[in-house]
C-alpha cells in the first residue's frame, strides 16, 4: 500500500492513511488508546436480524469514517452487552454471520480453481482459519478438531452467498462465478457449500504454523 496524507480533509491529525485501488482496501492507524467496552457508550446495532447493544467507538473515528465514505457511520466493537450467540447456540459471537470459526482446507480451493478459467484467492472466502495438508474437502468429515491447543467442534457446512462473486480488488461482480460452478458438485438443500462453520470448545492463542488435528470423524 502507498503512503497517503493522514487524513482526507486534513482535519483529524495523528491518523495515518493508505488505500489502493478500491475505497474496501483501505486501512487507518492512530495512536490512540482503544475505549474499554465496558465504559464506551453502548448503541443498538443490528446484525443478521439480531438486535442488540454495542460499544460505540467515539466521535472522532466516526467523523473520520463518515468523511471517508460519504455517508453518516458509528465504529462499534462487542462488548458485554451484546450477548449474541452462534446460530446453533453454544458459542458466544460478535458481528460475523453466524460462527465465529470459518475452515476452509488449502487442497479445496485447489480443487475448486482447477474448474474455474480464472482461479481465485483464498480470501474471496474469508476462512479465518486455513489448513495445509489435508485432502480436498477432506474437512467435510471432520466432527472435532484441535487447533493448536484450543478444540472445535466442526458445527455444519457453510453455505455460500453472492458476495464471494465480488472482486475485492476492484468492487466488481462477477458473471455467476464461483457459484455456478460450486453448484455442479457441492451442491446441497439450501444453496452450495464450501467450508466449514466451527465453534470453539475453550480458548487459547492460535498461530500461523500451528499443527491442525482431526480428534473425531463424521460416521
Amino acid at each position: 500500500m502507498m503512503p497517503a496524507p493522514s487524513s482526507p480533509s486534513g482535519n483529524y491529525p495523528n491518523w495515518r492513511w493508505s488505500r489502493r485501488n478500491w475505497a474496501s482496501h483501505w486501512s487507518c492507524e492512530r495512536h490512540w488508546a482503544r475505549p474499554q467496552p465496558s465504559r464506551a457508550r453502548s448503541v443498538d446495532i443490528e446484525v443478521w436480524g439480531y438486535e442488540g447493544r454495542a460499544a460505540d467507538c467515539g466521535d472522532e473515528v466516526a467523523e473520520l469514517l463518515s468523511a471517508f465514505l460519504g455517508r453518516s457511520c458509528r465504529l462499534v466493537m462487542a462488548g458485554p452487552a451484546l450477548g449474541r450467540r452462534s446460530d446453533d447456540g453454544a458459542s458466544g459471537i460478535a458481528f460475523a454471520d453466524g460462527y465465529p470459526l470459518l475452515l476452509i482446507g488449502e487442497a479445496s480451493l485447489a480443487a475448486l480453481n482447477e474448474r474455474l478459467e480464472q482461479p481465485l484467492p483464498m480470501n474471496r472466502f474469508r476462512p479465518n482459519i486455513v489448513v495445509a495438508g489435508s485432502g480436498p474437502f477432506e474437512e467435510d468429515e471432520w466432527l472435532h478438531v484441535e487447533l493448536g491447543t484450543v478444540g472445535a467442534d466442526v458445527v455444519k457446512p457453510c453455505l455460500r452467498c453472492a458476495i464471494t462473486r465480488v472482486d475485492q480488488a476492484t468492487g466488481v461482480r462477477g458473471d455467476g462465478e464461483p457459484l455456478r460452478t460450486l453448484g455442479q458438485f457441492r451442491k446441497v438443500k439450501g444453496g452450495v457449500q464450501f467450508g466449514q462453520n466451527l465453534v470453539h470448545t475453550g480458548t487459547g492463542t492460535l498461530s500461523v504454523g500451528d499443527p491442525v488435528s482431526v480428534r473425531e470423524r463424521r460416521s
